[in-house]
């Protein structure tokens, strides 16, 4: 039975067809919400349906083979003319479809559920709908999930729909635009132009050429122009710019630019914010200006100053193997320069700085990409790049001796000057600017304790510090064998009533000497060197020897479990899965009481040698969480590729949870995506009432922090769990 026009059918058509979606080819980001309705409610069929004047177009379809069907077929032109969703658990009972050939024929639909496809001033487009030649009804949460994803496509078809407008309006601009580049060939600052909504950057033909481009326009990406930031600039550059959109004002800030021929230079970054009539930020636009001058040169001398230096140094050594070949360092100290300030005066010693300064210029004229420095008073460094053969580094610092000695006339004095000269040369193994800086001064300290006016190469056994990161990692094999990795215990709850139903192993290292020792501290350094299988491995063992006791004893329940952190350097070793066997089997711990957390950073690189490592493990009966779920890019995929049981919401989500509406809408999105695909989901960092409180409304069941308990060690583990089920989990509960 064709279903009756909507009273406001004129004006809904128009609006639908100014959309510019009917008839447009798929897009993955509408077939990704069909295909996890298909998941999520085991049905067949799910639709993305736009009714149209004599039709019923499907922008995404997965299950049928067909773009569009007659409006008179349609079961979603019924559904605009109902309030909420449409659900309809037989359809041959329906006296509106039983005679539909769909329903008589293939696909036989028997269940048809829909919730309406608005824009966001309540037009009704179509239905998100699902089909099922089962007879079957939803029950209240499902129908509110179904929802949850046709908001979903609303909010996908607005955004397709503003990028559109967009792209219209730039066409009306190209006559501005033109005359906007003609206006940039005539400043010697660089212009850019940040289109927010589509994230395209401008550059000028100047702006180009200070990133070190060819000198015409360009455009890039944001992430592109991120690379080209120093990395401790970066944060404090994108900080001002959102409180610039925040605040409606004017920004200007600086910061240390990395052109593509790996020079650092200065740079001062100035410009405006252009919104929309609801405040929303359209486009970013201003200047560039180099201030190298200023920020990074010695007054005195002109040459780089020492933090200048290190990030040209460091920008080549990013690009070697590239562009640059190997290099030099020199440290040079002008010896008993200090007798010069005392017998003629900082005014006369300062004049034989800018002289020593100028032939150190000079003697690099012909070594192209190569620069020097003035560290301090009288401490130079130079940067010979792309030297050759060793030979030819010999050969410089034999030139340079002999420049410096070259009589220098100050005043009535006639001064011949010497250096100690200590000279580091480019190591693959060492990826720091600061670390060669170091090993070239510790070279020097070296030609002056050998009679100064001399040079010295740096040797390894120079560097002190490489020494104690030998011994650190020394002291954690230690360590390991002596037993002083011990585990801590932070119990996870069920929010609703504050029942412990487990508990996360955190490692902690008892140094004889130095005390506890953080994490932060030497799990970086096992994962450099290899210890963290044998450190994860100790810990696996503790854990499920522990978890066994507990078991024994009454402290862990058939219901309870213990999970384990896993590295990434273990995911895929095959031979981790014969030792958990045997570790659970000769402390007779049932699987099901042991989970492995992996955190979703882990699995940016992941393989098809990931997914069978996850299957194995779930073939023995151990649980796996995803720990700080949210914060990567392919959350969803890990979902459907590998099979996990827990969704663990990162603590910075929890930690906002309790500032604003928009705080809540993604940790709530987590929780339904987890109860929908049956897993379990635990919230991290739980630090007061409010976040607790928060957390229930949104029926996530279960929590760990510092509000029920820090981690505690193993003997602490059964009081704890007294005063969770007693007075504290009373207090907690009641309040």
């Amino acid at each position: 039975m064709p279903a009756a026009l909507p009273r406001n059918e004129e004006e809904r058509l128009a609006v639908l067809r100014g959309l510019c979606i009917l008839d447009t080819p798929s897009e993955s980001a509408f077939d990704e919400l069909t295909a996890m309705a298909v998941k999520i409610f085991s049905v067949p069929v799910a639709l993305i349906s736009l009714v149209d004047e004599h039709r019923q177009f499907f922008k995404s379809v997965h299950g049928l083979d067909l773009r569009e069907t007659s409006r008179d077929l349609s079961f979603c032109a019924h559904s605009l003319l109902t309030e909420g969703p449409t659900l309809v658990p037989d359809a041959r009972l329906d006296l509106r479809f039983a005679t539909n050939p769909f329903v008589t024929g293939d696909p036989n639909i028997r269940l048809y559920a829909s919730a309406p496809l608005t824009t966001k001033d309540g037009t009704r487009l179509g239905s998100f709908c699902i089909i099922s030649p089962q007879v079957r009804n939803l029950t209240p949460g499902e129908v509110e999930l179904l929802e949850h994803l046709a908001n979903a496509a609303s909010y996908l078809i607005d955004q397709r729909t503003t990028a559109l407008q967009l792209e219209a309006a730039q066409k009306q601009i190209d006559i501005v635009g033109e005359r906007y580049r003609l206006a940039t060939r005539a400043t010697s600052d660089g212009i850019w132009d940040w289109d927010c909504r589509v994230g395209d950057i401008y550059l000028s033909p100047r702006c180009s050429a200070m990133f070190g481009f060819e000198e015409k326009e360009h455009t890039l990406r944001l992430r592109d122009c991120l690379r080209h930031i120093h990395a401790e600039d970066r944060r404090r550059m994108l900080d001002q710019l959102n409180q610039a959109v925040e605040q409606h004002r004017n920004f200007s800030c600086e910061y240390r630019h990395l052109r593509a021929d790996g020079e650092w230079r200065w740079m001062e970054c100035s410009g405006l914010v252009l919104t929309d009539a609801k405040g929303a930020p359209q486009r970013k636009v201003g200047a560039l200006r180099d201030i190298t001058r200023i920020r990074a040169l010695d007054p005195l001398t002109g040459l780089y100053n020492r933090a200048s230096f290190i990030e040209r140094v460091q920008g080549c050594m990013d690009q070697q193997g590239r562009q640059c070949g190997p290099y030099a360092v020199l440290y040079v100290d002008v010896d008993h320069f200090k007798r010069i300030n005392d017998s003629l005066g900082h005014m006369e010693g300062d004049v034989v700085l800018e002289e020593i300064a100028r032939r150190i210029s000079q003697g690099l004229s012909s070594h192209s990409n190569s620069c020097a420095a003035r560290l301090s008073s009288d401490e130079f460094a130079i940067f010979l790049n792309e030297y050759g053969e060793e030979a030819n580094v010999f050969s410089y610092v034999e030139q340079l001796r002999e420049a410096l000695q070259v009589p220098v006339y100050s005043g009535e004095q006639t001064l011949i000057l010497t250096a100690s000269i200590g000279i580091a040369l480019s190591d693959p193994t060492v990826k720091d600017a600061r670390t060669v800086l170091e090993n070239a001064d510790l070279a020097m300290y070296q030609a002056k304790n050998a009679g100064r006016a001399t040079s010295v190469f740096f040797l390894p056994d120079m560097r002190e510090s490489a020494a104690r990161k030998v011994q650190l990692e020394l002291e954690l094999r230690t360590a390991i064998e002596e037993g002083q990795i011990h585990l801590y215990y932070q119990p996870k709850v069920v929010l609703r009533t504050g029942k412990v139903v487990g508990f996360e192993a955190l490692v902690r290292w008892k140094h004889p000497v130095r005390g506890m020792v953080s994490p932060a501290d030497f799990i970086p350094v096992a994962e450099e060197t290899g210890l963290i299988r044998e450190l994860g491995l100790n810990v696996l063992s503790q854990a499920i020897q522990q978890s066994a006791r507990w078991r024994q004893e009454g402290i862990l329940t058939e219901e309870m479990n213990v999970a384990v952190n896993i590295s990434g350097k273990q995911i895929g070793d095959s031979n981790l899965i014969g030792f958990i066997r045997d570790q659970l089997q000769a402390a007779g711990l049932p699987p099901h009481n042991l989970r492995l957390e992996v955190t979703e950073s882990l699995l940016l690189n992941s393989d098809e040698t990931t997914g069978e490592f996850f299957r194995e493990i779930k073939a023995l009966g151990i649980g796996i969480d995803m720990d700080d779920f949210g914060t990567g890019y392919s959350s969803l995929s890990y979902l459907h590729r590998f099979p996990f049981d827990a969704l663990k919401v990162d603590r910075s989500f929890v930690q906002r949870i309790d500032q604003t509406e928009e705080s809540l809408s993604l940790p709530r999105s987590i929780v339904a995506l987890g109860k929908a695909l049956g897993m379990r989901v635990l919230a991290e960092g739980i630090e007061n009432q409010q976040q607790l409180a928060q957390l229930i409304r949104m029926d996530c069941g279960y929590g760990q922090g510092y509000l029920f308990s820090r981690p505690v060690p193993p003997e602490d583990v059964a009081d704890l769990i007294k005063k969770l089920n007693g007075k504290i989990r009373t207090e907690l509960m009641a309040s």
